[in-house]
């Protein structure tokens, strides 16, 4: 993370004639009220709605992440995930832990804190940052450097030594040898040896870091560090690190480092997970630092850009992972990773400021998703940032994830950073992010903190918002913002962010629950979230006043369907008999009621099937596998045919453990005879009595055995396919 904007860039706009944001340290931020309007009566407010069956999709458990996170808050949390990044992280030497502060502290090497020494590389400040993270249960994300330097030793350094340099413009108050590499008359040093503080290295380094890793913690898929970010903010080391990397990182290096480290990342750990190119910002989404370098217009200019066909930077960098998998037959990008700080005025990493600002504040959080949103900074177009990331990923390298490991909408020590954190966290989910970390975490007792605690600990004991992601609209989401998801538990939640401050009474219209628990957040008691009295519900929704300024959670208990079901056995025959009324497996029970029709008798058929969980979408026909990352949960097959149970049901008919059907919509795996499956004709066209096993390059498809690579069959083909991709009928065999 750039504690300031480089001077470069600063220039640059302000030839174009824009004001960019001043990114300033944020160590100390003061607590602004801000106005305090009492309204006597509640405002008609805008209508909700929830409808649990559409727009579904698995909210990743990774969106809800931090940077270098407090432990306790961790361990209350349940913290999915935790990185180790910025600046200093470029830099890092795991052999002998210290760092350079780079641009941030006068370019100095600084040793961190450590006991023991001695035992190093063991009980480095790494290592203890991932003892922590096990503590926790935690994700980590370690940043690796791809700089091609590191700290030469355990000792502080100067990178611009002003017994060596001469006098500079500011210097260390305790160490004032080290200079701000700025000569007095304001030009920058140039041409001073890197060796002064570092010595080069190759991806021979970071093997060796994770080979390290391993030896105390195993590989990702066996507990060990899961995820590597391919170090931190590249167009910005002309600046930051220039006093190792003066030269502006161009496309070519960009990719060629990337090439070089996340190979080696691989090559020592296959199961871990990369992300790249870690990008500052908007203007390193579509040029590189040797594009900006240029001088003048040079977003006319942009040579680089042009020498490689004009292509936005990020569209080339996934256009060029791609081909290093095609070419070598291993992916080593798995998540496009980008920085995203709102650059209206006043509000990343800044207190809560003036009403305006806070009114800013909360628009801004549109710019995540929102195509009709002007960003109101310097950027001046429509962000819709997530959407965006998903179009690059899916137009040049589909199957890369879409991470934001920096972000920060400021005013963490108010309720208005605490709306707008709650809010960005439900567009997240909402818009199918798949990771998140926040930079400059709240500490555990700001209002900040309860934007987390109403996702990830509302009541204290563990509670959550659902897992799985529903539509949720407001016909005026400025006023209020409605985010909705269904829990394993089968229980709908849905958060209601007011951001006015007026109270608002409006209508939440759905159908199939009973009564809600009803959970709050507010200006009121800004200490703890605050359980209110339950929620009736009729039998399109209810109405609910929504006080200003205020987080509201509503848990959601669905309607129990009661049947007259009844099972008998005929003595004569032995054949069993179901009496009475039960799901043949033709549509759920609701407001219109599917046609009656026999089950088993007339060629229609029905599974016996059971209920199960998954973090991702299911659908009929997937072949589904034990989720080896998730204790308990399911997912579609990834070609470990050793971890296959079954397949999902087209046509379940007897559910086991059935509760509430009429509003239970997970997934229904079928448990035996046949079923309905996802079938491709990768290794051939598929015939009745051929054996089916798992594809390698489908996930929840199966595919014909090749007996010459000792296939491990899952089911035997009681259909054919004769090419491409289809729904055959299988016997399932496990």
């Amino acid at each position: 993370m750039s504690r300031k904007i480089p001077k470069w860039l600063a220039i640059s706009f302000v030839l174009m004639g824009l004001q960019l944001t001043h990114v300033g340290d944020t160590s100390s931020l003061g607590r602004n009220s801000g106005p305090n309007i009492l309204v006597p009566t509640a405002a008609p407010g805008p209508t909700l709605q929830i409808s649990p069956q559409l727009d579904r999709h698995a909210i990743s458990p990774y969106i809800y992440g931090m940077n270098f996170a407090d432990e306790t808050f961790a361990q209350e949390l349940k913290l999915p995930v935790n990185r180790f990044g910025g600046n200093a992280t470029t830099r890092y030497n795991w052999q002998n832990d210290t760092s350079n502060h780079a641009s941030d502290w006068y370019f100095e090497n600084i040793p961190e804190a450590n006991s023991n020494p001695g035992a190093l590389p063991n009980e480095s400040t790494t290592d203890r940052f991932v003892d922590q993270d096990r503590r926790t249960q935690t994700q980590t994300i370690m940043t690796l450097p791809l700089i091609g330097w590191t700290p030469k030793s355990r000792a502080i350094a100067c990178g611009f030594s002003v017994a060596k340099y001469g006098a500079q413009q500011s210097t260390d108050p305790w160490q004032p040898d080290c200079g701000n590499g700025v000569h007095t008359n304001g030009s920058e040093i140039t041409g001073n040896d890197p060796l002064d503080t570092s010595t080069a290295i190759d991806p021979t380094f970071v093997q060796g870091w994770i080979n390290h890793l391993i030896s105390r913690y195993n590989t990702a898929a066996q507990g060990g560090v899961k995820f590597y970010d391919l170090d931190n903010e590249p167009a910005l080391w002309n600046s930051t690190h220039r006093d190792v990397h003066p030269t502006p990182v161009s496309y070519d290096e960009l990719r060629d480092r990337t090439y070089q480290y996340a190979a080696a990342v691989k090559a020592t750990d296959s199961s871990a997970f990369t992300l790249g190119p870690v990008a500052w910002g908007w203007v390193e989404y579509f040029y590189s630092a040797k594009d900006v370098a240029d001088g003048g217009a040079w977003w006319n200019t942009r040579s680089d850009r042009r020498a490689h066909g004009d292509i936005p930077l990020t569209d080339w960098y996934l256009q060029q992972m791609k081909l290093y998998e095609q070419q070598h037959g291993t992916r080593i990008l798995d998540y496009l990773d980008l920085h995203y700080y709102p650059q209206a005025l006043g509000v990343t990493l800044s207190p809560a400021g003036d009403s305006n600002t806070q009114a800013l504040r909360l628009r801004s959080t549109r710019s995540l998703w929102d195509p009709t949103y002007v960003d109101e900074s310097w950027i001046n177009d429509t962000v819709r940032l997530i959407p965006r990331m998903r179009d690059w990923v899916q137009q040049n390298y589909p199957g890369t994830k879409p991470a934001i490991t920096e972000y920060n909408w400021g005013g963490l020590e108010h309720i208005n950073g605490a709306l707008a954190q709650a809010d960005v966290l439900g567009i997240f989910g909402r818009e199918n992010l798949d990771l998140a970390t926040l930079w400059d975490p709240p500490s555990n007792n700001q209002p900040g903190a309860f934007a987390f605690r109403i996702y990830l600990n509302y009541d204290g004991v563990g509670g959550t918002f659902g897992q799985t992601s529903v539509r949720a609209t407001s016909t005026d989401q400025s006023q209020l913002a409605i985010y909705a998801a269904e829990r394993g538990d089968g229980k709908l939640t849905a958060i209601v962010i007011n951001k006015t401050s007026q109270d608002l009474t409006s209508t939440v219209q759905f159908t199939g629950y009973s009564q809600a628990q009803v959970y709050r957040y507010s200006s009121a008691n800004s200490n703890a979230i605050v359980r209110q009295a339950d929620q009736a519900i009729g039998s399109s929704g209810f109405s609910h006043t929504f006080p200003a300024n205020s987080i509201t959670l509503f848990v959601m208990t669905s309607i129990t369907i009661t049947t007259s079901a009844a099972f008998r056995v005929e003595r004569s025959t032995g054949n069993i008999f179901a009496d009475g009324s039960y799901n043949c497996g033709l549509g759920f029970p609701g407001p219109v009621t599917p046609p009656a029709a026999p089950c088993f008798n007339t060629g229609i058929g029905a599974d016996v099937a059971e209920h199960i969980n998954s973090l991702e979408i299911l659908e009929p026909g997937d072949v589904v596998e034990i989720d080896p990352e998730h204790p308990n949960l399911f997912r579609k097959s990834r070609g470990n045919a050793d971890l296959v149970v079954g397949v999902i049901s087209s046509r379940p008919g007897i559910i086991m453990a059935n509760r509430a059907f009429g509003q239970d919509s997970r997934a229904s795996l079928a448990l035996i005879g046949r079923a309905s499956v996802k079938a491709s004709s990768e290794n051939g066209s598929i015939y009745p009595g051929d054996l089916l096993t798992v594809s390698f390059t489908k996930p929840g498809f199966v595919t014909r055995c090749d007996n010459s690579n000792n296939c491990e069959a899952v089911g035997k083909a009681l259909g054919s396919l004769s090419h491409g991709t289809g729904i055959i009928l299988m016997l399932i065999m496990r």
